[in-house]
């Protein structure tokens, strides 16, 4: 709600209310009820992990005197048809019930009851159940408005960086493989794939490779180590490697940039025992925006 106290507006599936009175919510998944309690609007929803909650926003400051009045506020239905320039879902107090209350006008007789109407953009509604119906339906087309947005937006942001030389680290001193920056990225979220081959020539020790973005480790490791292992073999020798096996190594990570700008990234590797090669090629780097 952004006009008054009991206008909604659903914009990019966050739900707001009275002159940010209501905080921002987490994805709105499924408004559940809706309650007007005294003085108090409860609105509760479910959120995009399916737990549900409930927000409870005082309109009384809204009003003055600790009462809440809609700006449109008519005797009954009749003087309410006669109001023009009102706003998508706004919703007009009626003070006094009009006809004859054994049939309502929405099922084609006279009786309209005082309360709360709702402007649909076509005509005014008191139907409590209209009324959610709505406002599910105000969601429902704006998630699918999100995901169109989403689709449009899946790749519009390609970095890839590329070294295929073999490199070989005999040292447990941290070694660049790849140290680039990206282009400018607009805030949003980004996979980043790491790919490439390695192997190292002792079956006691290990080869390891850590990842960074932005200067922030990746992967749960707070070190940044996204790959240690031991070979079981160490045979032969391949380009200067000491060992002729060749191992393939593959990982997805999913950040959300929240500042938009050029970002780092950092692909590093070594050996844990000092003597021994750790070697790396083929190497890629992809990130991409996917929302």
């Amino acid at each position: 709600m952004t006009k008054y106290a009991y206008q909604f507006n659903v914009i990019n599936n966050k739900l707001c209310a009275v002159k940010n009175k209501l905080s921002k919510l987490t994805y709105v998944k499924d408004i559940t009820d809706l309650e007007l309690v005294g003085t108090d609007l409860i609105l509760t929803y479910i959120d995009e992990k399916d737990v549900e909650h409930t927000q409870t926003v005082s309109l009384a400051p809204l009003g003055g005197g600790g009462s809440f009045v809609p700006s449109i506020v008519v005797d009954n239905y009749n003087e309410l048809l006669t109001v023009v320039g009102q706003s998508l879902f706004e919703f007009a107090q009626v003070r006094n019930n009009q006809g004859n209350k054994w049939l309502p006008g929405s099922l084609g007789g006279t009786f309209y009851g005082a309360g709360l109407y709702y402007w649909d953009g076509v005509e005014w509604i008191n139907d409590n159940d209209q009324i959610f119906e709505a406002l599910q339906q105000i969601i429902v087309v704006n998630i699918a408005q999100q995901a169109q947005i989403d689709a449009l937006v899946y790749g519009t942001q390609l970095n890839l960086f590329e070294s295929n030389a073999v490199s070989i680290n005999n040292t447990t001193v941290l070694a660049d493989k790849i140290n680039q920056n990206t282009t400018a990225l607009p805030v949003g979220k980004y996979k980043i794939r790491v790919t490439y081959s390695w192997n190292h020539n002792a079956t006691n020790s290990d080869f390891e490779s850590y990842l960074f973005f932005d200067g922030n480790p990746m992967g749960q490791d707070v070190t940044g180590l996204i790959h240690k292992k031991e070979p079981k073999d160490a045979a032969g020798n391949w380009m200067g490697t000491g060992t002729s096996q060749k191992e393939p190594f593959a990982k997805d990570f999913y950040v959300d940039v929240i500042a938009a700008g050029v970002k780092n990234v950092t692909l590093q590797f070594r050996t844990d025992a000092a003597g021994r090669n750790s070697s790396i090629w083929d190497t890629n780097i992809e990130i991409i925006r996917i929302s």
